[in-house]
This record gives structure tokens, sequence and C-alpha cells, in this order.
């Protein structure tokens, strides 16, 4: 789709090379027109986010992928599951199931709490932090949040 010229379409008339103002093109030139991707940082092409994932946690956006991304540097954290949870005061909040990695020494929800506040922004840090030995995973593979996250809502 690179180089097609996109004639009779919204705001393509504007561009000298006509081609549609959607259309993103990656560092190698490849062009995608899907609407849920985006070029970030110029470089890497990530997925948008479902608007049903974000929580909203004392009136600020949090994306559980990004949340993840951050505690997948944390060196003893083998898997981990951002989630929304019930809070009386916020509405809802951050809660982060982590599996740890079995050389790692042990720590504390204490402690994976402090080593957020030092990498992220102070309204995205989980307030509630599970160890588990296992996610649940869907039949290929994929970790199944949802469950996770009806699991915090059903005593509500």
């Amino acid at each position: 789709r690179t180089g097609v010229r996109l004639e009779g379409v919204a705001g393509v008339d504007d561009d000298p090379q006509g081609r549609d103002p959607r259309v993103v093109e990656d560092a190698a030139g490849i062009a995608y027109d899907d609407p849920r991707t985006e070029l970030w940082r110029g470089l890497t092409l990530m997925e948008l986010e479902r608007p049903l994932e974000a929580i909203n946690a004392a009136g600020y956006k949090v994306w559980p992928a990004e949340l993840e991304a951050m505690l997948y540097k944390h060196p003893g954290i083998k898997e981990v599951a951002i989630v929304s949870a019930p809070d009386e005061r916020r509405g809802e909040t951050v809660k982060a199931y982590v599996v740890m990695k079995e050389a790692a020494p042990a720590v504390t929800p204490e402690e994976i709490i402090g080593w957020c506040r030092q990498h992220m922004a102070a309204y995205k840090v989980p307030r509630l932090v599970e160890f588990s030995d296992a996610l649940p995973r869907s039949p290929t593979g994929k970790i199944q949040w949802r469950t996770l996250q009806d699991k915090e809502w059903a005593s509500r």
C-alpha cells in the first residue's frame, strides 16, 4: 500500500503525495492502516489496547500493558498480569498478579510496590500485589487477565 495514490478519501487530497493520513509507515516502509495501531517512537508498531482494559485510577487512565512491560524489567519477575480491583476511595485501583522466577530471592508485595514507585508515575503504581505460582492461560497460551479481573470484582 505504500506509495499508492488514494483519491477521494477524506484528507488525502490535502497530501501532496496523495496518501491517506491514517496510513502509517514503519521504518521499513511498510504501511499499516489498521486504526488500532500507531507508530510508537518511530520504530515499533504497538497495538492500542481496547478501552475496556483501561483502569480508571482516581481519574487517571492506566493501561495494563504499559505497566506489565515495566514490571517485566524487574529482575525477579517471570510473569505479571495487571487488572483493576475495587477501591473504596478511588473507585478502582491497580492490582498486579505476579509469578516470580524460581531462582529469584523472596520478595514481599511492599518491595514490588517500592520498586514500582522508583520506575512509574505515582498513579500507575499497583496498590495491591498478589503472588501466584502460575497465571491462568488460554489454550493458545495467552494470559487470561479477564479471569483474574472477574475474580476481583465478583465479591463486590
